[in-house]
């Protein structure tokens, strides 16, 4: 369903919001630079998007009818823990800010949004990922060849084997 491992692959979007403007617009902003959107106005169509679909990256307002967004994304991580996650909020709450990143959350937004930071944080945490599985790729590799070779380089495969889970 994530389209992180696979660079052909656009990467796809879902926008959490119940106010339709910020739906319509972040849709049509972040379509123009080829990301795939969806959208949804509460979490339950959210999940159910999530479910169906799968996405990369979650942009989810804090103040929805049926719950607040970080009750949202720690039901999202139920169903995958590799959403790149933003949280938006009409208010700067530190407290909010500090349980999101407790929780997870790559980026905390107040509202409102330039379009333009959020296309571009959106691309760096993508770029981030995709260096992070390319290095644990590389790790594994690694871990295999030694693992081929194994005679005294046992203690080493095990350590390196204990960090990268």
């Amino acid at each position: 369903m994530s389209s992180l491992n696979n660079p052909e692959s656009k990467v796809s979007v879902l926008v959490l919001d119940d106010e339709v403007i910020i739906r319509d617009t972040f849709y049509d902003y972040l379509e123009l630079f080829g990301f795939t959107v969806r959208t949804a106005e509460n979490s339950t169509e959210a999940l159910d998007i999530l479910r169906q679909f799968g996405a990369d990256v979650l942009v989810v307002d804090y103040n929805l009818p049926d719950m607040n967004g970080l009750s949202f994304i720690k039901e999202a991580a139920a169903i995958s823990q590799d959403y790149i996650t933003f949280l938006v909020t009409g208010s700067n709450s530190l407290e909010v800010a500090v349980e999101g990143m407790k929780i997870g959350i790559h980026d905390y937004l107040v509202k409102p949004i330039n379009l333009e930071e959020l296309k571009t944080l959106i691309l760096n945490a993508i770029d981030e990922r995709n260096k992070f599985i390319k290095g644990k790729s590389i790790i594994q590799e690694f871990i295999q060849t030694i693992s081929v070779n194994q005679s005294q380089d046992q203690p080493i495969i095990h350590i390196v084997q204990r960090n990268i889970k």
